[in-house]
């Protein structure tokens, strides 16, 4: 078995009450972020 060196959890909890929450999120930018 491969030991995993690093890994990342993303996890979002965002109530329903704000529907434009992420209404922004730049998918390309947040991935050249990581």
């Amino acid at each position: 078995m491969r030991l995993i060196k690093r890994a990342v959890h993303l996890d979002f909890h965002t109530l329903p009450n704000i529907p434009d929450f992420g209404a922004n999120f730049d998918a390309k930018q947040f991935a050249r972020t990581l």
